[in-house]
């Protein structure tokens, strides 16, 4: 009986020992799974990451393009305005010495305005 008892215990040693082998293998394949999983959702989250900032500079870029037409649309606007007040100022200026040219030739003939 006393064989009998010590085999029972040991049976159920071993099973324990068996049960907590599975239990460890187990343990240890979802170990992995989580850090397969764990690594799937950070490569995600990078590629995620990378995209967002792929967009913002495209759009920073979108916006500095915008912003530097505007500023080049004034400046020719204000380059159209001063080259349009150059050729008024210099048409202005030869009528004046024509008027001069022909008020002089008229007053050598004696017709005066």
């Amino acid at each position: 009986m006393k064989e009998s008892i010590i085999d029972d215990v040991m049976k159920d040693v071993r099973s324990s020992e068996e049960n907590a082998d599975i239990v460890i293998e187990q343990a240890k394949q979802q170990a992995k799974e989580s850090v397969l999983a764990a690594e799937a959702e950070a490569d995600k989250m990078r590629a995620e990451n990378k995209q967002r900032l792929k967009d913002l500079r495209r759009q920073a870029q979108l916006d500095a393009a915008g912003r530097a037409a505007e500023r080049r649309d004034a400046l020719m606007k204000k380059g159209e305005n001063a080259a349009k007040e150059l050729v008024d100022n210099k048409n202005s200026a030869v009528e004046e010495a024509a008027d001069f040219v022909v008020e002089k030739l008229l007053s050598q003939y004696q017709y005066k305005n």
